[in-house]
Protein backbone atom coordinates (compact mmCIF):
# COMPACT_ATOMS: atom_id res chain seq x y z
CA UNK A 1 0.00 0.00 0.00
CA UNK A 2 1.56 3.63 -0.87
CA UNK A 3 1.90 5.76 2.20
CA UNK A 4 1.68 9.67 1.76
CA UNK A 5 4.23 11.89 2.06
CA UNK A 6 2.88 13.41 5.32
CA UNK A 7 3.00 9.45 6.84
CA UNK A 8 6.54 9.17 5.58
CA UNK A 9 8.00 12.30 6.95
CA UNK A 10 6.15 11.57 10.26
CA UNK A 11 7.64 7.92 10.19
CA UNK A 12 10.99 9.56 9.75
CA UNK A 13 10.57 11.89 12.55
CA UNK A 14 9.41 9.47 15.10
CA UNK A 15 13.14 7.16 13.66
CA UNK A 16 15.28 9.90 14.29
CA UNK A 17 13.83 10.45 17.77
CA UNK A 18 14.01 6.67 18.59
CA UNK A 19 17.64 6.66 17.31
CA UNK A 20 18.62 9.86 19.80
CA UNK A 21 16.90 7.96 23.06
CA UNK A 22 18.99 4.67 22.17
CA UNK A 23 22.62 7.42 21.60
CA UNK A 24 22.15 8.79 24.96
CA UNK A 25 20.55 6.97 27.77
CA UNK A 26 19.84 9.40 29.94
CA UNK A 27 17.79 11.94 27.85
CA UNK A 28 14.73 10.01 29.02
CA UNK A 29 12.21 10.96 31.41
CA UNK A 30 14.49 9.98 34.22
CA UNK A 31 17.26 11.85 33.26
CA UNK A 32 14.50 14.27 33.17
CA UNK A 33 14.30 14.04 36.60
CA UNK A 34 17.63 13.70 37.18
CA UNK A 35 18.27 17.18 35.37
CA UNK A 36 15.73 19.01 37.51
CA UNK A 37 17.14 17.69 40.40
CA UNK A 38 20.77 18.91 39.53
CA UNK A 39 19.64 22.42 38.32
CA UNK A 40 18.27 22.67 41.72
CA UNK A 41 20.96 21.80 43.67
CA UNK A 42 23.22 23.68 41.61
CA UNK A 43 21.16 26.46 42.29
CA UNK A 44 20.82 25.86 45.93
CA UNK A 45 24.67 26.03 46.15
CA UNK A 46 25.01 28.84 44.32
CA UNK A 47 22.54 31.04 46.60
CA UNK A 48 24.00 29.34 50.06
CA UNK A 49 27.61 30.85 48.72
CA UNK A 50 25.81 34.27 48.16
CA UNK A 51 23.95 34.16 50.96
CA UNK A 52 27.06 33.59 52.75
CA UNK A 53 28.64 36.42 51.33
CA UNK A 54 26.06 38.58 52.57
CA UNK A 55 25.60 37.22 56.56
CA UNK A 56 30.01 38.04 56.82
CA UNK A 57 28.82 42.14 55.74
CA UNK A 58 26.25 41.78 57.98
CA UNK A 59 23.46 42.03 55.20
CA UNK A 60 21.39 39.41 54.64
CA UNK A 61 19.80 38.92 51.20
CA UNK A 62 18.80 36.06 50.65
CA UNK A 63 18.53 33.68 47.50
CA UNK A 64 16.18 35.02 44.65
CA UNK A 65 16.38 31.24 43.86
CA UNK A 66 14.21 28.56 44.85
CA UNK A 67 12.83 27.85 48.35
CA UNK A 68 15.68 25.09 49.14
CA UNK A 69 18.23 27.61 48.19
CA UNK A 70 16.83 30.48 49.89
CA UNK A 71 16.70 28.15 53.39
CA UNK A 72 20.29 26.44 52.26
CA UNK A 73 21.69 29.78 52.30
CA UNK A 74 19.97 31.15 55.23
CA UNK A 75 20.79 28.40 57.24
CA UNK A 76 24.59 28.16 56.18
CA UNK A 77 25.47 31.68 56.31
CA UNK A 78 23.77 31.88 59.70
CA UNK A 79 25.91 29.43 61.11
CA UNK A 80 29.28 30.08 59.41
CA UNK A 81 28.78 33.83 59.39
CA UNK A 82 27.81 34.83 62.50
CA UNK A 83 29.39 31.74 64.52
CA UNK A 84 33.04 33.16 63.24
CA UNK A 85 32.14 36.93 63.67
CA UNK A 86 31.20 36.65 67.30
CA UNK A 87 34.31 34.42 68.02
CA UNK A 88 36.20 36.55 66.44
CA UNK A 89 35.15 40.01 68.18
CA UNK A 90 35.47 38.19 71.34
CA UNK A 91 38.83 37.46 71.18
CA UNK A 92 40.19 40.64 69.92
CA UNK A 93 38.59 43.24 72.14
CA UNK A 94 37.70 41.14 75.36
CA UNK A 95 35.40 42.25 77.88
CA UNK A 96 36.11 44.91 80.01
CA UNK A 97 34.07 44.35 82.94
CA UNK A 98 35.65 41.26 83.75
CA UNK A 99 39.24 42.32 83.20
CA UNK A 100 41.07 42.79 86.70
CA UNK A 101 43.48 45.42 87.96
CA UNK A 102 47.10 44.25 88.72
CA UNK A 103 48.58 44.74 92.13
CA UNK A 104 49.37 48.43 92.51
CA UNK A 105 46.23 49.68 90.85
CA UNK A 106 43.02 51.19 91.72
CA UNK A 107 39.90 48.89 91.47
CA UNK A 108 36.68 51.12 91.10
CA UNK A 109 34.54 48.52 91.21
CA UNK A 110 32.40 46.84 94.27
CA UNK A 111 33.50 43.32 94.47
CA UNK A 112 37.31 43.90 95.73
CA UNK A 113 38.30 43.92 99.39
CA UNK A 114 40.74 44.75 101.99
CA UNK A 115 43.97 42.97 101.58
CA UNK A 116 42.95 41.92 98.17
CA UNK A 117 46.37 43.41 97.16
CA UNK A 118 44.29 45.99 95.07
CA UNK A 119 43.67 49.21 96.57
CA UNK A 120 39.91 50.04 96.36
CA UNK A 121 38.42 53.54 96.16
CA UNK A 122 37.09 53.19 99.73
CA UNK A 123 40.58 52.49 101.23
CA UNK A 124 42.99 54.52 102.70
CA UNK A 125 45.80 52.00 101.56
CA UNK A 126 46.21 48.10 100.62
CA UNK A 127 46.87 46.40 103.63
CA UNK A 128 47.97 43.15 101.52
CA UNK A 129 50.75 45.61 99.67
CA UNK A 130 54.49 45.57 101.32
CA UNK A 131 55.25 49.00 101.02
CA UNK A 132 52.52 49.86 103.00
CA UNK A 133 52.07 47.22 105.54
CA UNK A 134 54.27 49.15 108.77
CA UNK A 135 51.77 52.17 108.13
CA UNK A 136 48.67 49.84 106.62
CA UNK A 137 45.91 48.32 109.20
CA UNK A 138 44.24 44.97 108.76
CA UNK A 139 40.78 47.59 107.58
CA UNK A 140 43.08 49.28 105.23
CA UNK A 141 43.10 52.39 107.07
CA UNK A 142 46.18 54.62 107.96
CA UNK A 143 47.49 54.28 111.03
CA UNK A 144 48.45 57.15 113.47
CA UNK A 145 51.80 57.68 114.38
CA UNK A 146 51.17 59.77 117.59
CA UNK A 147 48.72 61.26 119.78
CA UNK A 148 48.68 65.12 121.23
CA UNK A 149 45.92 67.04 123.41
CA UNK A 150 43.38 69.54 121.77
CA UNK A 151 40.86 71.54 122.84
CA UNK A 152 40.66 72.36 126.27
CA UNK A 153 37.51 72.70 128.76
CA UNK A 154 37.62 73.11 132.81
CA UNK A 155 35.12 71.63 135.12
CA UNK A 156 32.41 72.91 137.93
CA UNK A 157 34.71 73.75 141.11
CA UNK A 158 34.47 71.05 143.74
CA UNK A 159 33.00 71.68 145.98
CA UNK A 160 30.61 73.51 144.09
CA UNK A 161 29.32 76.01 146.71
CA UNK A 162 32.99 77.73 146.73
CA UNK A 163 33.89 80.32 144.04
CA UNK A 164 37.07 82.08 145.10
CA UNK A 165 38.53 85.20 143.69
CA UNK A 166 41.94 84.48 143.46
CA UNK A 167 42.81 81.56 141.67
CA UNK A 168 46.20 79.56 141.51
CA UNK A 169 46.86 78.11 138.33
CA UNK A 170 49.21 75.20 136.46
CA UNK A 171 48.96 72.63 134.04
CA UNK A 172 51.21 69.88 132.09
CA UNK A 173 52.15 72.27 128.74
CA UNK A 174 50.59 69.98 126.07
CA UNK A 175 50.91 66.24 128.75
CA UNK A 176 48.40 64.68 130.48
CA UNK A 177 48.13 64.79 134.47
CA UNK A 178 49.20 61.06 135.52
CA UNK A 179 50.24 61.57 139.42
CA UNK A 180 48.94 64.17 142.00
CA UNK A 181 50.62 64.26 145.69
CA UNK A 182 50.92 66.81 148.59
CA UNK A 183 51.23 66.89 152.56
CA UNK A 184 48.90 66.82 155.46
CA UNK A 185 48.63 69.93 157.24
CA UNK A 186 49.63 69.17 160.86
CA UNK A 187 47.83 72.31 162.24
CA UNK A 188 44.42 71.57 160.48
CA UNK A 189 43.74 68.05 161.51
CA UNK A 190 45.85 67.12 158.95
CA UNK A 191 43.92 67.53 155.82
CA UNK A 192 45.33 67.44 152.13
CA UNK A 193 47.80 70.53 151.36
CA UNK A 194 50.85 71.67 149.29
CA UNK A 195 49.20 70.17 146.29
CA UNK A 196 51.58 69.12 142.97
CA UNK A 197 51.44 66.98 139.97
CA UNK A 198 53.63 65.19 137.48
CA UNK A 199 52.59 65.12 133.79
CA UNK A 200 53.14 62.19 131.29
CA UNK A 201 53.52 61.69 127.58
CA UNK A 202 51.27 59.42 125.65
CA UNK A 203 53.00 57.80 123.52
CA UNK A 204 51.40 55.05 120.50
CA UNK A 205 53.22 51.66 120.23
CA UNK A 206 53.20 49.84 117.09
CA UNK A 207 50.55 47.65 117.93
CA UNK A 208 48.49 50.50 118.94
CA UNK A 209 48.43 50.40 122.35
CA UNK A 210 48.98 53.72 124.15
CA UNK A 211 51.72 54.27 127.23
CA UNK A 212 52.13 56.53 129.41
CA UNK A 213 56.10 57.94 129.52
CA UNK A 214 56.72 60.74 132.48
CA UNK A 215 57.26 64.30 130.68
CA UNK A 216 59.06 65.91 133.40
CA UNK A 217 56.62 68.65 133.49
CA UNK A 218 54.68 69.40 136.86
CA UNK A 219 52.82 71.87 138.94
CA UNK A 220 52.57 73.07 142.47
CA UNK A 221 51.27 75.11 145.07
CA UNK A 222 52.64 76.07 148.82
CA UNK A 223 49.89 76.56 150.99
CA UNK A 224 50.18 74.66 154.24
CA UNK A 225 50.71 76.06 157.94
CA UNK A 226 52.51 72.94 158.80
CA UNK A 227 53.43 70.43 155.80
CA UNK A 228 53.32 66.95 157.45
CA UNK A 229 53.33 63.45 155.77
CA UNK A 230 53.26 63.42 152.44
CA UNK A 231 51.40 61.82 149.93
CA UNK A 232 50.62 60.11 146.23
CA UNK A 233 48.70 59.09 143.99
CA UNK A 234 49.81 57.85 140.59
CA UNK A 235 47.75 56.31 137.64
CA UNK A 236 48.84 52.72 136.46
CA UNK A 237 50.87 52.06 133.14
CA UNK A 238 48.97 53.63 130.26
CA UNK A 239 46.43 55.62 132.55
CA UNK A 240 46.09 59.04 132.83
CA UNK A 241 43.96 60.93 135.47
CA UNK A 242 40.46 61.91 134.14
CA UNK A 243 38.96 63.23 137.44
CA UNK A 244 38.44 63.65 141.54
CA UNK A 245 36.28 63.03 144.06
CA UNK A 246 36.58 63.41 148.03
CA UNK A 247 35.14 64.79 151.12
CA UNK A 248 34.94 68.60 152.07
CA UNK A 249 33.68 71.20 154.98
CA UNK A 250 35.30 74.55 154.75
CA UNK A 251 38.24 72.71 153.50
CA UNK A 252 38.32 69.93 151.75
CA UNK A 253 39.03 66.68 153.77
CA UNK A 254 39.99 63.95 151.52
CA UNK A 255 41.03 63.80 147.79
CA UNK A 256 40.60 60.60 145.59
CA UNK A 257 41.89 60.80 141.91
CA UNK A 258 40.51 58.60 139.72
CA UNK A 259 42.38 57.13 136.29
CA UNK A 260 40.88 55.81 133.27
CA UNK A 261 43.47 54.11 130.27
CA UNK A 262 43.60 55.53 126.68
CA UNK A 263 42.27 53.32 124.15
CA UNK A 264 42.58 53.62 120.10
CA UNK A 265 40.57 51.88 118.03
CA UNK A 266 39.99 51.13 114.29
CA UNK A 267 36.58 51.00 113.31
CA UNK A 268 36.09 48.89 109.59
CA UNK A 269 33.56 52.33 108.63
CA UNK A 270 34.83 54.97 110.59
CA UNK A 271 38.27 54.24 111.00
CA UNK A 272 40.71 55.34 113.63
CA UNK A 273 39.78 56.98 116.92
CA UNK A 274 41.34 57.66 120.67
CA UNK A 275 38.95 57.92 123.92
CA UNK A 276 39.20 56.67 127.75
CA UNK A 277 37.74 53.30 128.09
CA UNK A 278 37.18 50.65 130.92
CA UNK A 279 36.94 50.91 134.47
CA UNK A 280 37.97 53.77 136.72
CA UNK A 281 40.99 53.06 139.01
CA UNK A 282 40.56 54.95 142.09
CA UNK A 283 43.38 56.21 143.83
CA UNK A 284 43.74 57.22 147.81
CA UNK A 285 41.64 58.67 149.87
CA UNK A 286 44.52 60.88 151.32
CA UNK A 287 43.58 63.58 153.86
CA UNK A 288 41.77 63.31 157.56
CA UNK A 289 38.87 60.43 156.66
CA UNK A 290 36.73 62.50 158.49
CA UNK A 291 33.19 62.00 157.99
CA UNK A 292 32.79 65.14 156.35
CA UNK A 293 30.22 64.81 153.33
CA UNK A 294 30.58 63.89 150.38
CA UNK A 295 31.24 66.49 147.53
CA UNK A 296 30.58 63.98 144.52
CA UNK A 297 33.01 63.73 141.77
CA UNK A 298 33.77 66.51 138.93
CA UNK A 299 35.30 64.23 135.83
CA UNK A 300 36.53 65.21 131.96
CA UNK A 301 33.76 64.73 129.60
CA UNK A 302 34.71 60.99 127.61
CA UNK A 303 37.89 61.17 125.55
CA UNK A 304 39.65 64.10 127.37
CA UNK A 305 41.96 63.87 130.13
CA UNK A 306 43.00 66.11 133.07
CA UNK A 307 45.99 68.81 131.96
CA UNK A 308 46.30 71.10 134.68
CA UNK A 309 44.73 72.38 137.80
CA UNK A 310 43.16 75.87 139.88
CA UNK A 311 43.22 76.30 143.85
CA UNK A 312 41.85 78.91 145.30
CA UNK A 313 44.45 81.22 146.25
CA UNK A 314 44.21 80.41 150.37
CA UNK A 315 45.94 78.56 152.85
CA UNK A 316 45.19 74.67 152.41
CA UNK A 317 42.85 73.41 149.84
CA UNK A 318 38.90 74.85 150.54
CA UNK A 319 38.32 73.90 146.59
CA UNK A 320 39.71 72.22 143.33
CA UNK A 321 39.12 72.74 139.55
CA UNK A 322 40.32 70.46 136.53
CA UNK A 323 41.50 71.63 133.29
CA UNK A 324 40.16 68.92 130.67
CA UNK A 325 41.82 68.40 127.07
CA UNK A 326 40.45 66.22 124.00
CA UNK A 327 42.28 63.62 122.58
CA UNK A 328 43.93 63.61 119.18
CA UNK A 329 45.69 61.40 116.82
CA UNK A 330 48.56 62.55 114.89
CA UNK A 331 48.47 60.94 111.22
CA UNK A 332 51.80 60.70 108.86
Amino acid sequence: MALGNGYVSGFALLSSLAACSLTNPGYGSDSMDSATASDSSSGSDSTAATSTTSTDSDTSTGGPGSDSGSSSGSSSGSSSGSSSGTSSGSSSTGDPSTSEPTRGETSTGDDGFCGDGIKQDNEDCEYSDPDDLSACSENCHIKPTGIKLGNDEWTSWAPDNLFPPMTLEDNCDGDAMIQFSGDLDAQAVYIPCNPAFSCGKLTLGADLQVSTMAAGSSGSFDNCYEGAFPWQQECPQGQVIVGVGGRSASYIHELKFRCMAVTVTDDVDTGFSITTTGPLTTLGPNGNRSLAPSFGSINCPMGSVVAGAKIPDLMDIRAIRLQCRELELIFP
